[in-house]
């Protein structure tokens, strides 16, 4: 069984090398892939990513690039999705939906989308 979490910034080295692995048309190396992960707008305990694990296995995971920004309804929490991928043996079973919906299930953050692949964008919306 597939189990979907929000990861802490304790596995960050973990889900940095899977999308060093699995995300080559970035072309980042591993530094560029734990910057993106570093959290350094985020707050002490945000969460980083969701992943997608079996068994322990990382089998998927999205980033979340965490910050503060004022809306109209004041200071908000903000999530930006980066950086989504599900293994190939894993798609069609609805992992990628349920690492979205664990994406977006906190009502205390706001999650934008500002850099969506094409494929996957029909998921996103």
């Amino acid at each position: 069984m597939v189990e979907i979490a929000h990861a802490p910034a304790s596995e960050r080295a973990e889900i940095a090398e899977f999308m060093c692995k699995w995300i080559p048309r970035v072309h980042w190396d591993i530094k560029g892939w734990n910057d993106v992960l570093s959290g350094r707008w985020a707050d002490p305990g945000d969460t980083i990513a969701v992943t997608a694990r079996d068994e322990g296995r990382l089998v998927g995971v999205i980033g979340l690039v965490k910050s503060h920004r004022m809306t109209h309804e004041g200071r908000r929490k903000i999530g930006n999705l980066t950086s989504w991928y599900v293994l190939k043996e894993y798609r069609g079973q609805g992992v990628g939906g349920d690492i979205m919906r664990k994406a977006i299930s906190r009502p205390e953050e706001t999650v934008t989308n500002l850099t969506s692949a094409r494929g996957p964008l029909e998921l996103v919306k």
